[in-house]
């Protein structure tokens, strides 16, 4: 069949303006012997009904005896098989009446080996990034483990955030210092074909952000606002290249617009390339 008659297939299907009537009288017709089949089916099973109800009595009454009787027949010498799958069943019974009540896999009580839970392979990579370092006042090359499953514009996200964090256990770092979270002041990251990386950052996250880190540091240790920027950026933009994440150029924008914040000496308004 072409799917292209389908429509009209169905249209043409479809009851006629003609016989609308038709229809209506049938629905008519059948809405008004409901009552009477219902009437039908009611006489048609109420005597069994009643002969039900008045066997009920005596079934309960019997159901004592039955319990003894079956008792009675387990304690027979020559019933031992069934005394044995009784047993069985009952285990089986209540076996399965815990694991759901505990909401247990009966599977992996059964078999404990399925119940272990097997560490998770580390998916990460090492990728090497561009830390700034406060005591020589240049780049260091340090490791950190990534994830790069990701999209271009997530693996450049991940590398923006892994700058301001502590280095793991496994994980090699020069002699560099913490950063502010200025990877949350990232909006929208664009990787585009031909290699260019554009980053639009929020200004008011970047100085809320600068403001949290000064709070918890001691005042000998604190250096202007501009400085941290500086530094970050400047590890920021050098990290995605060596981070071979395919960009050969990096522009910032701030706000949605190409802006310069004041102080900083690292210009954001200027277009990088490898």
């Amino acid at each position: 069949m072409n799917l292209r008659d389908l429509p009209q297939r169905i249209l043409s299907n479809l009851p006629k303006k003609q016989d609308l009537p038709e229809i209506k009288a049938k629905l008519l017709n059948a809405l008004r012997n409901s009552p009477a089949s219902i009437t039908a089916f009611a006489k048609s099973t109420g005597p069994r009904l009643k002969d039900l109800l008045k066997r009920l009595p005596d079934f309960l009454r019997s159901i004592p005896a039955t319990i003894r009787s079956f008792f009675d027949a387990l304690a027979q010498p020559e019933n031992g098989k069934m005394r044995m799958m009784t047993v069985l069943w009952s285990i089986v019974l209540v076996f399965v009446s815990v694991c759901v009540l505990g909401k247990v896999n009966p599977f992996q009580s059964i078999i404990p080996i399925l119940g272990i839970h097997l560490p998770v392979r580390d998916s990460r990579l090492p990728v090497q990034l561009k830390a700034y370092s406060f005591e020589s006042k240049t780049l260091q090359t340090v490791n950190r483990r990534l994830p790069t499953d990701g999209t271009p514009d997530r693996n450049v996200m991940r590398i923006a955030i892994a700058l301001s964090e502590t280095a793991g256990i496994q994980e090699t770092s020069a002699a560099v210092e913490n950063m502010p979270d200025y990877g949350f002041s990232l909006k929208r990251v664009w990787v585009l074909k031909e290699g260019g990386c554009i980053i639009d950052l929020r200004s008011s996250t970047l100085q809320s952000e600068t403001e949290a880190f000064l709070k918890n540091r001691d005042v000998k240790d604190r250096k202007p606002q501009a400085f941290y920027m500086d530094a970050y950026f400047q590890s920021l933009t050098a990290s995605i290249f060596s981070a071979k994440t395919g960009c050969t150029s990096v522009q910032y924008l701030v706000d949605g617009k190409p802006s310069s914040i004041k102080d900083m000496t690292f210009d954001l308004s200027k277009s990088y390339t490898n």
